[in-house]
C-alpha cells in the first residue's frame, strides 16, 4: 500500500471511530452556557413528526413548536439559576427505562402551556422523570402519562399552580410519584388526576410520596381520583406528611383519612394527616350504576366545616351531574362532576330537569285514575314512605310556591 493510499485509509478509519462514538452518545441537552442548552434542545431528534424551537432571555431558555410520535429521550440538565420554560406541544411512545423528558440538575423546569405526553399502557412509562434536585413547576398546559411526573432523586420539588397533571388510573400509575428523600408536591392551582378508562379493579393513586421526610401540601386547585379504589394522596413512610390547607382533594372511601391498607382518601403510614381549610370529600361508591336525589349527601363523607351534596350543574352544552362542595360559614367551594351516576330531583315527576305546575298536574292526574303511570315515580314521592298519596301532592304544591 503506497504513502497516499495510507493516509486517505487512515482518515476514513478516524471518521469512522468519530460518528461511531457519536451514534454511541446519549442524546443530552446539556452545555456550559444557557446559548449551548438552547442550541442543543433545538438541534434534539425525538422521532416521529415536527420539531422543537428555542429562544433565550438571560439565563431562561423557552421551547416552543410541536411533535408527534416522539420515539426518544429528551435529556435536558439544568444549571443552578438556569430556567427552561415548556411551551410546545411534545407527545409519543416511550418506553421504560426512557420517558419523554428525563430532567437533571438542580435548575428549574416550568411548563406554562401546551403539552407533554407520553401515550401508552404500560404504568412504568413516564412523561417527566426528575433525576436530580430540579424544580418542576406546572403553571398550565397539560402532562400526561401513565406516571406523568416520576421525581426518583432527593430533595425534587414538585410544585403544580395551573394546567393539568394526570394518569389513566390502575394499579401502579400516578399523576405524580416522589421516592427521594425530603422530596416536596405543592398544589396551588390546576388539578392533579387520576383518571379510570377502563373496567376491572382501579387501585389509582393521584400523588404517592415515597421518601422519608418527604411532604405534600394543598393550598388550591383539585386532586382527585375516578378509580373505583382510587386514592388521592398516599404517604408510606412515617416520617413524611400530608397537609390540606385549601382547595378541593376528593378519592374512594367511606373516610377521609387512613392506614395504608384502608379504604380512604388521605392514606398515611400513620393514619395521620393535617387539614386545616381545605375540603376533603371521600364517596363510598356502589356497585352498578348509583342514583341520588340533587341535595342529599347519601355516601360522601367531608371533613368539619365542609359540606358536599349530589347536584345537577347547567353545564356549557349539556347537564351535568356530580357534587356540590362548600365551606360551611365561609366563602369558597364549586362542583365537581362525575360520570356514571344518576342524579333525581325530587318533585320532579315528568323528569324535566324542574319542578313546575306540569308535576302536580301529573301527580294529581295519577291520584285520581286518570294517569295510569308516572315517567319518574321515584321522584314524586316527598316523604319518602314509598306510597305516593294526597300528602306527597301537598308538598309538591307547598315545593312549587317556595
Amino acid at each position: 500500500m503506497n504513502t497516499k493510499t495510507s493516509k486517505i485509509t487512515s482518515i476514513l478509519v478516524a471518521v469512522a471511530i468519530i460518528c461511531g462514538v457519536f451514534t454511541l452518545m446519549p442524546q443530552k441537552a446539556y452545555a456550559a452556557s444557557v446559548e449551548q442548552l438552547a442550541f442543543e434542545i433545538q438541534n434534539f431528534w425525538p422521532g416521529g413528526t415536527g420539531l422543537l424551537f428555542t429562544e433565550m432571555s438571560g439565563k431562561t431558555v423557552i421551547v416552543t413548536g410541536t411533535v408527534t410520535g416522539a420515539t426518544e429521550q429528551l435529556d435536558i440538565e439544568i444549571d443552578p439559576g438556569v430556567t427552561v420554560i415548556w411551551k410546545a406541544n411534545y407527545s409519543g411512545t416511550v418506553h421504560y427505562p426512557k420517558c419523554l423528558i428525563s430532567l437533571s440538575g438542580t435548575g428549574a423546569f416550568e411548563v406554562v402551556e401546551g403539552s407533554i405526553r407520553n401515550i401508552n399502557d404500560t404504568a412504568t412509562d413516564c412523561a417527566i422523570r426528575v433525576n436530580g434536585a430540579n424544580t418542576v413547576d406546572v403553571r398550565g398546559g397539560i402532562v400526561e402519562g401513565k406516571t406523568a411526573i416520576l421525581a426518583l432523586a432527593a430533595n425534587a420539588k414538585i410544585t403544580v399552580s395551573g394546567g393539568e397533571v394526570k394518569t389513566s388510573a390502575g394499579n401502579g400509575c400516578y399523576a405524580i410519584y416522589t421516592g427521594g428523600e425530603s422530596s416536596t408536591v405543592t398544589v396551588s392551582g390546576g388539578t392533579v388526576k387520576a383518571e379510570k378508562n377502563f373496567t376491572g379493579m382501579d387501585l389509582g393513586r393521584v400523588i404517592y410520596i415515597n421518601g422519608e421526610k418527604s411532604k405534600v401540601v394543598v393550598n388550591g386547585g383539585t386532586v382527585c381520583t375516578t378509580g373505583d379504589y382510587g386514592i388521592a394522596i398516599f404517604s408510606s413512610k412515617g416520617s413524611s406528611s400530608v397537609e390540606v390547607n385549601g382547595g378541593f382533594v376528593f378519592g374512594m372511601g367511606y373516610k377521609i383519612i387512613g392506614g395504608n391498607a384502608e379504604y380512604c382518601v388521605i392514606s398515611t403510614y400513620d393514619s395521620s394527616a393535617v387539614i386545616s381549610d381545605g375540603i376533603v370529600c371521600a364517596w363510598n361508591k356502589p356497585y352498578g350504576t348509583p342514583e341520588y336525589f340533587a341535595g342529599t349527601s347519601k355516601d360522601l363523607t367531608v371533613n368539619t366545616n365542609a359540606g358536599a351534596v349530589w347536584g345537577i350543574h347547567p353545564g356549557i352544552l349539556l347537564p351535568q351531574n356530580g357534587i356540590v362542595y362548600s365551606k360551611i360559614g365561609a366563602s369558597g367551594g364549586g362542583f365537581f362532576p362525575i360520570d356514571g351516576i344518576i342524579i333525581n330531583i325530587l318533585g320532579d315527576v315528568n323528569d324535566d330537569g324542574k319542578v313546575d305546575a306540569t308535576d302536580i298536574k301529573l301527580l294529581k292526574e295519577y291520584l285520581h285514575g286518570i294517569t295510569a303511570a308516572l315517567p319518574k315515580p321515584e321522584n314524586a314521592d316527598l316523604d319518602g314512605d314509598g306510597v305516593l298519596t294526597a300528602f306527597d301532592l301537598a308538598v309538591l304544591r307547598n315545593l312549587c310556591l317556595e
